[in-house]
């Protein structure tokens, strides 16, 4: 499993007379780390509504894009939204070198009011369609603790809009962030569509 090389090989008759075949050999090298892997272009989410306004909610969310942003590389492309009553756009798509920018565009968020997921994703989407490149790893990455007022009619819509995204090439993972009153079973419905991650982010080492 831990090869540098692996060779693949392939026989057949060839067609251009008896007794001839033709062989195909393929040789592929260990990716040796995160630079070699193809870029990605990532649409972060965040859930700005009043119930987020904690530090084990909002603060993780925080957290979580600091980290991510000390990973990528600088093929690689972050933008940000959030959403509560309303969505909007907080940083246009930047490279991991303007993380103190794209940083501190989070720091003025005001966690208040409701959960209007089916507003905040609708963007992401919209956002993520726009800033699309062929070949990258094209996510839309969700954080919220999933207390969203959604009715049945929104979540059918929402689930069928994620689903008809991964089938032209963008994915989702989902993360739920903090304790106690927490809608896990939507969230998870939702990275399932996406065929994405799903994960309960409830500390920094998580």
């Amino acid at each position: 499993d831990h090869a540098t090389f692996r060779i693949f090989a392939e026989g057949a008759p060839a067609p251009f007379g008896r007794g001839t075949s033709l062989v195909r050999l393929g040789v592929k090298g260990r990716r040796l780390g995160r630079e070699e892997a193809r870029p990605a272009v990532l649409t972060f989410v965040v859930d700005a509504s009043g119930s987020m306004g904690q530090p084990d909610r909002i603060g993780l969310a925080r957290q979580a894009l600091a980290d991510l942003l000390g990973r990528l590389g600088p093929a690689d492309r972050v933008q940000l939204i959030a959403f509560n009553d309303a969505a909007r756009v907080l940083a246009d798509p930047a490279p991991p070198a303007e993380r103190e920018a794209l940083l501190a565009a989070f720091d003025r968020l005001q966690c208040t009011g409701s959960t209007h997921l089916e507003a905040g994703l609708r963007l992401a989407y919209a956002r993520a369609v726009a800033a699309f490149r062929p070949g990258a790893e094209n996510r839309v990455i969700l954080l919220s603790d999933g207390v969203a007022n959604l009715g049945t009619d929104s979540a059918a819509d929402i689930l069928a809009r994620i689903g008809d995204a991964r089938r032209q090439g963008i994915t989702l993972s989902v993360f739920g962030v903090g304790r106690g009153a927490y809608n896990d079973a939507m969230l998870e419905q939702l990275a399932n569509k996406g065929d994405g991650a799903y994960r309960f982010l409830d500390s920094a080492a998580e």
